[in-house]
């Protein structure tokens, strides 16, 4: 279950969305922000694992429903349902998304999965900025907002062309995002981690052939990260203590992206 919450905590007072709370990087958030002091609206596809989500929050959310990010309408609904529960939208954090499906080279991608992960990793990202944005521009109290990439934001992965264009997609919404609304009081910036202890990452590893043990070698911190040290990296973009960082990409990667 979630640890108590602590008075005081980096987000006490505030209300946060998250999407892909059902696992992985999303639940990590979910939990934390709840210990800081959030109130909380969590959604995902996975009925199941959010509902292990919701367990472990103690009951804590205020909203959690199953939200399918490519759904225009569900999300503008998820938006609204969670402003009429708890008032307003103070910040969000975006993690619902697929990873690798595909490891072939781009001469022979399969176009439907292509398609697919693009729907979902950017299509879904923008809907869910837009009317998280909406909401917070409406309460004109500013906000912030992160959105889940990854490494491959910034550099090639053979074999991967759908998930290395979808991210290097996030990372362009939240650049104009950020620039459209920072004068607002807005700051959206993304969260890039590197390979995580996630249910997801675990089936990509196996999906593109590498160990565990191989993944973690890669990087000078000979490890590969907890979905809570990701979690972390998310509560500082969305507290006060991130307040004139606007547009940036948080690489969370152990040094992978440095050698």
């Amino acid at each position: 279950m979630a640890d108590e919450t602590i008075e005081g905590g980096e987000l006490a007072g505030k209300v946060a969305m998250v999407t892909g709370a059902a696992s992985g990087i999303g639940r990590a958030v979910a939990l934390l922000f709840v210990n800081e002091g959030a109130t909380i609206g969590i959604g995902d596809l996975d009925t199941a694992g959010l509902a292990e989500t919701e367990r472990l929050l103690g009951d804590a959310a205020v909203l959690s429903r199953r939200l399918d990010v490519t759904d225009d309408g569900d999300v503008e609904r998820f938006v609204a349902e969670l402003v009429g529960k708890a008032g307003r939208l103070d910040c969000a954090v975006n993690a619902a998304g697929l990873a690798v499906r595909d490891t072939r080279p781009t001469a022979m991608a399969d176009v439907q999965d292509f398609q697919r992960v693009m729907h979902v990793n950017v299509t879904g990202v923008f809907l869910c900025m837009r009317h998280q944005l909406q909401a917070m521009l409406a309460a004109g109290n500013g906000g912030a907002i992160v959105n889940v990439a990854s490494g491959a934001a910034y550099v090639a992965v053979p074999g991967n062309a759908a998930y290395v264009a979808s991210k290097h997609a996030v990372m362009g919404l939240t650049k104009c995002a950020a620039a459209d609304h920072a004068a607002e009081g807005i700051r959206v910036d993304a969260l890039c981690p590197g390979f995580t202890r996630t249910p997801m990452a675990m089936t990509s590893l196996a999906v593109m052939g590498v160990a565990e043990s191989d993944a973690a070698a890669s990087a000078p911190a000979n490890r590969i990260a907890e979905p809570t040290e990701q979690a972390e990296a998310a509560l500082f973009l969305c507290s006060g203590k991130a307040a004139f960082m606007v547009g940036h990409g948080l690489v969370v990667d152990g040094g992978h992206s440095i050698v």
